[in-house]
């Protein structure tokens, strides 16, 4: 039997305690944001000067709910980006020590690897708006589909030898030349994660 939210039992007493000192924490982080006038282009910096097409800004509780998303799923997606490139690694000691001693566009490229082998997040849904048809497939309006990069990711149509970590592959500009949606660790459209370069650069 699902428990109701609001039954002020000890998990859910519990819960919310938390989701609040989480939200004192953000709204903390925003409203010390408010405050700086240095110019910064962080990311909270960006959502507290997103404008709409009628050039309204977003009211404090949209800021929150979309930082906390970044706070949290940020957070998680780089520490197993970090967690699956650190195994990859300690597999391979020569792309370890190239990567100790290499520059920085390689240790990109072991990162690149490490997702295409190891997405974050192993899934990407997608609702139906409407009905339509997807490969010959009907798909009723409210539909959930579901796409696995996992597979995409080890396709030999985009990757040659896809199976091995192999960072070389992502030199002279290789991500260019794959069609679009090959390699999508972090979603695609418009739709992609917003915090992809916050991960990249804190990988």
């Amino acid at each position: 039997m699902k428990v109701p939210a609001w039954l002020p039992i000890a998990s859910n007493r519990r819960y919310y305690r938390a989701l609040a000192r989480v939200d004192r924490l953000i709204y903390d982080f925003i409203d010390a944001k408010e405050k700086e006038s240095d110019g910064s282009d962080d990311l909270l910096s960006m959502l507290l000067q997103v404008r709409d097409e009628d050039g309204s800004r977003m009211d404090r509780k949209q800021v929150r709910d979309e930082a906390i998303t970044i706070f949290l799923a940020g957070h998680e997606t780089t520490a197993i980006t970090l967690s699956w490139t650190m195994y990859l690694l300690a597999q391979h000691p020569e792309i370890q020590e190239k990567a100790a001693n290499g520059s920085p566009e390689y240790v990109s490229h072991v990162i690149h690897e490490s997702m295409r082998l190891y997405r974050p997040a192993y899934a990407i849904g997608r609702e139906a708006l409407e009905d339509c048809e997807i490969g010959g497939y009907r798909v009723p309006a409210g539909t959930t589909i579901f796409m696995a990069p996992w597979v995409i990711h080890r396709d030999a149509r985009f990757f040659d030898d896809p199976m091995t970590f192999r960072p070389e592959r992502w030199e002279n500009d290789f991500a260019k030349t794959l069609p679009r949606f090959a390699y999508l660790p972090f979603g695609g459209g418009p739709r992609i994660w917003i915090g992809n370069n916050f991960v990249l650069v804190v990988a």
